[in-house]
């Protein structure tokens, strides 16, 4: 016989029930029907299907925080850091650390950088060639771009807007700065910290020069140990359309000369960073494990204090949580930042970087000073003295910037930047 103050409570219940359903809240839907279940209540349809729709989902959620655990760690994962590696790449470079932050370079991976340079002069003499001048009407254009970029050793930005603005950076600039992208990439993996799995945003990017330097620095790499593994996601933003244009033919026909080309996937992007309010949306939101900036710190004090605060800014929207930042500045130009000078105190040094990235809103992992010549502050008698000396030279370039620029000294790689891993602060 049934019990009818039980049956009225079990229909009670199950009004409870579908209420709690239809509200969506299944965690207690879920309990009182269980709990019905162990009072000997027979469950209608509706129960036994509700619990077996949880049940699914449950595994559902289950598959997916495995498929979420295994990719995070892929995504984690770090290239193992290989002796040799760190022991060949020191003694091709000539790299001597003074004081832990203060790191001499006076050497090179030849056969990897030599490659790079011939690729880059056969390169240059093509577009040249394919402007269609003459070679009077091409040395007016290539001066011209020449004196906006000059004005760089005066303390002015360059506008990079000339016909022939990417021919001359190529040609005056661009080695130098791979040379810098390799060492820092170099330092991260020494460290520790280069990813196999990279996402990157490469702010005024130029011709995509940060991008290059990862790839010289895999060649490297991948002489050790498996790179098949790696993979890249490149996505540069630079102002000038004509400079993005020409690092992107160049990277092409670079990329199609190697023999096992990494995995890299690129995307550029014209836009001025000053125009972050109207690009910003189109940013994506904490999608990036690694933003770079690189040589793109403003002399004149409102773009610079304008540029800081877009930087900050972007930092926030797009580096993923355990994202970093890499950050390459020229030493003086650092130094000028702060309205001071060069030195050897490293206790002023590193407060200026403290204080540098506090602007950004960002925290040091480590930090080092390239320079070729041992030391911090070097007055210009003494340098010119110097790269009269052992550094390693490029030939092939040289007779481009004698034949355009008027230099008769054979071309060198010099380097002079901070090279600043950094992270979000907390």
């Amino acid at each position: 016989m049934i019990n009818p103050i039980k049956a009225v409570k079990g229909l009670w219940q199950l009004k409870i029930i579908k209420s709690e359903i239809a509200r969506g809240n299944t965690k207690l839907a879920q309990h009182l029907i269980l709990a019905r279940k162990k009072q000997g209540y027979r469950l209608t349809l509706l129960e036994k299907l509700f619990l077996e729709n949880q049940n699914y989902q449950a595994k559902v959620r289950q598959a997916t925080d495995y498929i979420f655990q295994q990719s995070s760690s892929v995504i984690q994962q770090k290239f193992p850091i290989k002796k040799q590696l760190i022991q060949q790449v020191s003694q091709s470079f000539r790299l001597i650390d003074h004081d832990g932050y203060k790191i001499e370079c006076t050497g090179i991976k030849t056969s990897i950088f030599a490659k790079l340079e011939t690729e880059l002069v056969h390169f240059l003499e093509k577009i040249i060639a394919d402007s269609g001048l003459n070679d009077n009407e091409a040395k007016k254009k290539i001066d011209e771009a020449h004196r906006d970029l000059n004005g760089l050793k005066k303390g002015l930005d360059p506008t990079y807007d000339k016909a022939f603005s990417p021919h001359v950076y190529l040609i005056k600039y661009f080695l130098d700065n791979v040379y810098c992208s390799y060492l820092a990439y170099f330092f991260i993996y020494q460290a520790g910290y280069l990813p196999k799995n990279i996402t990157i945003l490469d702010i005024a990017a130029g011709p995509a020069t940060m991008l290059f330097g990862l790839s010289l620095f895999l060649e490297s790499l991948a002489q050790h140990q498996e790179i098949s593994d790696f993979n890249c996601s490149y996505y540069s933003l630079e102002k000038e359309r004509n400079l993005q244009y020409r690092g992107l033919q160049f990277w092409r026909q670079y990329i199609n000369e190697l023999k096992f080309p990494p995995n890299i996937f690129y995307q550029f992007n014209t836009v001025n960073i000053f125009d972050y309010d109207n690009y910003r949306h189109k940013l994506p939101k904490e999608f990036f494990n690694l933003i770079i900036i690189a040589h793109c710190f403003f002399y004149q004090g409102e773009d610079r204090s304008k540029s800081l605060d877009i930087y900050r800014s972007i930092f926030k929207q797009c580096l993923e949580p355990d994202g970093k930042v890499l950050l390459v500045i020229q030493g003086n130009k650092f130094y000028k930042m702060f309205d001071t000078y060069p030195d050897e105190n490293l206790a002023k040094e590193r407060d200026l970087i403290k204080s540098f990235l506090d602007c950004l809103g960002l925290r040091l992992i480590l930090y080092k000073y390239f320079t070729s010549t041992g030391k911090r502050t070097n007055n210009k008698e003494d340098f010119k003295q110097f790269i009269q000396g052992d550094l390693p030279e490029r030939p092939q370039i040289s007779k481009l910037q004698e034949k355009y620029f008027g230099y008769s000294s054979m071309s060198k790689y010099i380097i002079d930047d901070f090279v600043i891993y950094a992270e979000k602060q907390v």
